[in-house]
């Protein structure tokens, strides 16, 4: 349901109370986000903006803020479950700098020194590779939340931490058995990169 042209003004852009907060502009969209109907500038065409696991009372993109008249910062909250998600991953990577420290101690490799006993090069490894992917998940997995499906993201996310410890997990036994967590871990974020992907292109 577009805005009724009592909610807008002649110039077609929202009032200055908060349109999106009423329920009737809620719909139900096919992949099973919640969209909010905002009237377009200029009395362009109303477009549906999906909110991920969060109201729109408390997660607002810079667009809509902007034409609310609130201050960016409010464009900025963020929604609950990606967010805990994001604490997870960046817990489970300081997990791994814990352990690459414990190694260190362990096996009497002092820093700056990154080589020493195969233990603890394992364990500076598992901390070396998270570290890498964690720069490719977390953006992926943002993006694919708020532009594209947020629920499937969020288990996505899960999925790529149970990996990633899976990961750590094998390759701190043997450097062998470091392939299922890795795939698992990878895979899951290139999901979430394909979903951003096309999020970005259908927002266009």
């Amino acid at each position: 349901m577009a805005p009724t042209q009592s909610q807008t003004n002649r110039l077609g852009e929202l009032p200055s109370q908060n349109l999106l907060a009423q329920p009737e502009h809620e719909v139900e969209s096919d992949r099973g986000l919640k969209t909010w109907i905002i009237q377009g500038r200029r009395g362009g065409p109303a477009k549906r903006y999906a909110w991920p696991l969060a109201s729109p009372q408390s997660y607002k993109s810079p667009e809509a803020s902007a034409w609310l008249g609130l201050p960016m910062r409010f464009a900025m909250a963020i929604a609950p479950l990606p967010a805990l998600i994001t604490l997870l991953a960046l817990l489970t990577y300081q997990t791994t700098v814990l352990l690459v420290g414990r190694a260190r101690f362990q096996h009497g490799v002092k820093a700056p020194a990154t080589s020493g006993p195969e233990p603890f090069e394992r364990a500076l490894r598992v901390q070396q590779n998270t570290l890498e992917q964690l720069v490719f998940f977390l953006p992926a997995f943002w993006l694919a939340a708020l532009l594209d499906n947020g629920k499937l993201a969020a288990v996505l996310g899960l999925v790529w931490i149970g990996g990633r410890i899976a990961y750590a997990v094998g390759y701190l036994q043997a450097a062998e058995k470091r392939g299922p967590g890795f795939g698992i871990s990878f895979l899951s974020s290139l999901v979430l990169l394909v979903m951003a992907a096309v999020g970005a292109i259908r927002a266009l």
